[in-house]
């Protein structure tokens, strides 16, 4: 994580929606490659490779459920 990104401790901390507006604006940019790398986050992968495994389509499922 660098220098000036956000860490746990700031995301626990919030009070407001404009505290949290705040942090994720200064986290954004480097969340992927800091926080959830250091963190060992897996479970965007895992979800997607579940869907995979179980005949996910894509996008041909938001078809299914909109018309």
């Amino acid at each position: 994580m660098s220098k000036t990104s956000p860490n746990l401790d700031a995301a626990y901390g919030l009070k407001t929606p404009q505290d949290n507006q705040r942090l994720y604006a200064q986290w954004a940019e480097d969340y992927d490659n800091s926080f959830a790398h250091e963190m060992d986050y897996k479970l965007p992968q895992e979800v997607a490779r579940h869907f995979a495994n179980f005949g996910g389509r894509g996008f041909d499922i938001l078809w299914y459920w909109t018309n």
